[in-house]
């Protein structure tokens, strides 16, 4: 018969053994869903222009700009609304888009150290901002337009790594929708008639319908220069013209 001290250290190694399986079983943190680049499922800005350059104007990134680290990064998501949004559909002239502001700053926040309270800890400040200026066809200024928006979000203290990268997904998502909804807002105001609105000016072939009729089983087709029952003598014979007979 076993004592109680003999059965201890098997219990304990029991439990030691099921402990990594236990491990093994936690679930991982969600990963980062990455944002959609393609937005020309949205309407199209049609530009009275011949073509549309896009020109990187964006300053250098601080060493707190988190919108370098999401995915797509910020500034690829201010070149794609440029690159899908603005349609060139003119014969003269260009249009050049100015990326200008694309980015999401981490700042600290001072805290009052509680105990058993999740307190502000950072706050994460947005930016997007995008220029359209309108060039004749001589290269003189013809319009322009700005969309610029702004988003923030707190993030607490008990909000690991993991969890911040997904606050500053969700954030930069945010600004890119705003951007996009701006952008047109902006541009419908302020470009007037160097928008195009209705459909493309094009030449249409002119189309041709032979009126010629095959005549009936068992008649004979007039001769040339015969005139058709009816007409007056010396009347000019009328080409591809449908006469019914009377009854």
């Amino acid at each position: 018969m076993e004592t109680l001290p003999s059965r201890l250290p098997r219990r304990l190694l029991l439990a030691t053994a099921l402990l990594p399986a236990a491990c093994a079983t936690t679930p991982e943190p969600p990963g980062v869903v990455q944002l959609v680049t393609d937005f020309t499922y949205l309407n199209r800005l049609r530009l009275d222009v011949a073509e549309v350059l896009i020109e990187d104007r964006l300053p250098p990134p601080p060493a707190n700009d988190r919108g370098t680290r999401t995915v797509p990064t910020m500034p690829d998501l201010l070149h794609a609304v440029a690159r899908d949004r603005l349609l060139a559909e003119g014969t003269s002239g260009r249009a050049v888009a100015l990326l200008q502001a694309a980015e999401i700053i981490e700042t600290r926040v001072r805290t009052q150290g509680a105990l058993f309270t999740a307190e502000v800890d950072r706050r994460l400040d947005g930016r997007m901002k995008l220029r359209v200026d309108l060039l004749d066809a001589e290269g003189q200024p013809a319009g322009f337009t700005e969309a610029e928006v702004r988003r923030s979000q707190t993030v607490l203290d008990n909000v690991d790594a993991n969890g911040l990268q997904r606050m500053t997904q969700t954030l930069a998502k945010q600004l890119v929708d705003a951007l996009n909804v701006e952008l047109e807002f902006q541009a419908r105001r302020t470009l007037g008639p160097a928008l195009v609105t209705g459909p493309r000016a094009t030449t249409q072939p002119v189309q041709q319908e032979d009126l010629t009729t095959t005549p009936a089983p068992g008649r004979t087709p007039p001769a040339p220069g015969a005139t058709a029952p009816g007409t007056p003598p010396g009347s000019p014979p009328t080409m591809g013209t449908l006469q019914v007979p009377r009854r």
